[in-house]
């Protein structure tokens, strides 16, 4: 019988029985997306490889094979179409007894229980057939995405694998749009930097300057926008590497870093402003130091918490009496503080720092990179003087979305509206603007709002005050509690002099030189 028989009387075996009987024990394999990777797999000793079928299969694929070799060649036929054009045996020879494959250009479904079969078709049995003689547990993992404010210190972290020589290695940290540039090298034993990209010069370290612990992370200092990208950690023994960088060999470690702007918050003057941060996950409450500060204090802070009450002792005379946490015991992990009453001088960069206690010796932990960057910009209010009789624009900023409803309020008064568009009862208005408020844009759909402001007519005295703006709900906003929350626009208005008034004085003067000249003439 030929071997081409044999293949078919046996092949529906293999691929219907195969699980069954022992296997050996399994191996996990984890790699990246998009990298390469070897599922290794040895001949027994002493086998005769001269008329052998090497088949590779994964435990989800009924009928169909990741890879076939016979008649010293692949044999293509049942393989899945996930794996054409994306498997190469490692030595196509096998006269090592080295049945590996490289798979290619790894994708997350290619995460599966991997056997490798090894028939000798001059001698077939039955367990040849169903038992695969290594069995490997491939999981591709996707990058490991961090994210971190601009200005902060990132580590990204990678580890050796297990029981590796430490003694002479080569570490390279490259990032992707990176061509012939890496961002951080470390070869014969200290930091090679001929080839790093400039934009990291100064700005890398290692966290282990010796790797002896096997941590292979690095500091990357100062973050800005123009760090995100994605960042590889490749790692090999220096005797088995004669290039200068090991940028083609797969990384151990892939990093999608995402770095983020402070975050922008707005307030206008005389409101209170939470600005918010947590703790990181898992993170032991009972003894920390938590410091908040803003980037133009030099000797002083904004607010410090240590021993488990604040401690005001270095904060800047400016935040006195004036900050609160949100939580004052900090168990519930919000970091959070309210800054009461703001004013102008209040705008700044805010930075969270945070760390446990007990490795802190000195009283501020300022060394430490922010958790949280928040840019605060305090505004002033738009003021407007009108004399009484006249029309005003309370205007606000036109929106690039459709705005389905909207609302003026004075905020002394909780049960009224000034103008409201969308919801609400008219009866809810304050009788005092009835009739003498409308859109000062009078060609919009009702439901496809985008210019809010509106046209407070015949204005008295009695209208001076503060008038908030917000936006109640549109495509972009669910129906929001205005009592809760900040307003979109602020507006101060003044109504002064009298109008009236002068009017009747000018009448008046004008009575009396008209009977002047009859007089005369």
């Amino acid at each position: 019988m030929n071997p081409g028989n044999k293949l078919g009387l046996f092949l529906p075996l293999m691929l219907l029985m195969w699980t069954r009987g022992q296997t050996p024990t399994t191996e996990t394999k984890e790699v990246c997306s998009g990298r390469d990777v070897v599922l290794s797999c040895s001949a027994p000793p002493d086998t005769d490889l001269n008329d052998v079928i090497l088949e590779w299969t994964r435990s989800d694929l009924e009928k169909k094979d990741v890879f076939m070799f016979r008649d010293r060649k692949p044999y293509l036929y049942y393989q899945h179409h996930q794996f054409k054009g994306r498997i190469e045996v490692k030595d196509p020879s096998f006269k090592s007894g080295d049945l590996s494959i490289i798979l290619k250009n790894t994708t997350l479904q290619d995460s599966g229980l991997y056997r490798c079969h090894l028939i000798n078709l001059s001698n077939i049995t039955e367990q040849s057939v169903l038992e695969p003689i290594k069995v490997i547990n491939l999981k591709v993992l996707g990058p490991e995405t961090l994210e971190v404010y601009s200005r902060t210190d990132v580590v990204l972290s990678c580890s050796a694998p297990p029981d590796t020589d430490l003694e002479e290695v080569i570490l390279e940290w490259t990032r992707s749009d990176l061509k012939k540039k890496d961002v951080f090298m470390f070869r014969d034993r200290k930091p090679y930097l001929y080839y790093q990209h400039h934009q990291f010069k100064g700005r890398t370290e290692l966290k282990d300057p010796s790797l002896q612990s096997g941590d292979l992370s690095i500091i990357l200092r100062n973050t800005t926008l123009q760090d995100s990208g994605e960042y590889g950690c490749h790692f090999k023994s220096l005797s088995h590497v004669k290039k200068r960088s090991v940028y083609n060999i797969p990384p151990i470690k892939v990093i999608n870093l995402k770095v983020l702007g402070p975050e922008t918050l707005e307030v206008y003057s005389g409101r209170d402003v939470v600005l918010s941060s947590s703790a990181p996950p898992d993170t032991d409450l009972r003894n920390v130091i938590l410091e908040w500060t803003r980037s133009d204090l030099e000797n002083s802070y904004v607010f410090m918490f240590r021993n488990r009450r604040p401690l005001l002792s270095y904060q800047d005379p400016q935040f006195t009496d004036r900050i609160e946490l949100t939580d004052p015991s900090l168990q519930s992990g919000d970091l959070s503080i309210i800054l009461k009453n703001t004013t102008l001088q209040d705008s700044g960069e805010y930075g969270c720092l945070f760390k446990s206690l007990s490795r802190v010796k000195k009283r501020s932990v300022l060394k430490t990179p922010p958790i949280k960057v928040v840019n605060l910009k305090v505004l002033e209010p738009e003021r407007i003087q009108a004399r009484p009789g006249q029309d005003v624009v309370l205007k606000m900023a036109p929106v690039d979305f459709n705005v389905t409803s909207f609302m003026w309020k004075r905020p002394e008064d909780q049960e009224h509206f000034v103008f409201l568009h969308g919801m609400g009862h008219p009866d809810h208005q304050h009788p005092q603007y009835k009739d003498r408020v409308e859109l000062e844009n009078q060609n919009q759909t009702p439901d496809q709002i985008t210019d809010l402001s509106v046209i407070l007519r015949r204005v008295q005295p009695t209208d001076s005050g503060t008038y908030n703006g917000y936006i109640v709900q549109s495509q972009q906003l669910r129906k929001r509690n205005v009592h809760q929350s900040e307003p979109d626009k602020v507006i101060i208005l003044e109504v002064t002099g009298g109008g009236c008034r002068f009017e009747a004085g000018f009448g008046f003067v004008a009575s009396v030189f008209i009977s002047l000249i009859f007089r005369f003439f």
